[in-house]
């Protein structure tokens, strides 16, 4: 299969995001939507993220296939996706980008997307800084 087919169509699903210590801090639903624009295109992914705060987090990426490894840009935020297809499974790396005024860019969030079944995955997110754990989040979702 090739990797970015992975995203095709709609995926949703619900989660909890967790501090360094563990705790649940919010929760999340989210929605992927996947698309191609023409036969040769990237695929463009739209994310939205829904949190319990009232917060609501969108990308907008195009992911280009290189057979079990895919690269993406989202050019809103100049952020990068990388990842790689691991048998039926995706690992990837989301690289976020200075924020205004920072001096310190975010640091990166490591995910995994694990299926457990028929059109169900395990969202599995974290992002270190020096080694530390900053912030996890964990969701189930599922083929719409």
């Amino acid at each position: 299969m090739d990797s970015v087919r992975f995203f095709e169509g709609r995926i949703t699903g619900a989660g909890v995001i967790r501090d360094l210590f563990g705790r649940i801090v919010r929760r999340v639903r989210v929605e992927f939507v996947g698309r191609w624009a023409e036969e040769h295109d990237p695929l463009h992914l739209d994310e939205t993220y829904t949190y319990s705060t009232g917060e609501t987090q969108t990308r907008s990426w195009a992911l280009e296939s290189h057979g079990q490894r895919f690269i993406g840009y989202d050019a809103a935020e100049s952020a990068r996706i990388r990842g790689e297809q691991v048998g039926q499974d995706l690992h990837f790396v989301f690289d976020r980008p200075f924020r205004p005024g920072s001096w310190l860019a975010p640091p990166p969030v490591e995910a995994r997307l694990l299926h457990i079944g028929p059109g169900r995955l395990i969202l599995c997110a974290e992002a270190r800084f020096a080694g530390i754990r900053l912030a996890t989040t964990d969701a189930v979702l599922r083929r719409a």
